[in-house]
């Protein structure tokens, strides 16, 4: 096979990636009761909806 090169700063990012896929799999995000989930898509509107989960607690 052919050999593909790679930067080191992607291959950073891609070892970070699967690091982080590890550490936050679905099987521990369930194992810790973790319920709710925020999709920051705008920064704003994630913060309002955390905000307003903590309020009700």
């Amino acid at each position: 096979g052919k050999e593909i090169k790679v930067s080191q700063s992607t291959r950073s990012y891609v070892e970070d990636f699967w690091l982080m896929r590890k550490i936050y799999s679905e099987e521990k995000i369930e194992k810790a009761g973790i319920k709710k989930r925020f999709e920051n898509n705008n920064l704003n509107q994630c913060i309002k909806e955390i905000e307003q989960e903590i309020v009700k607690k």
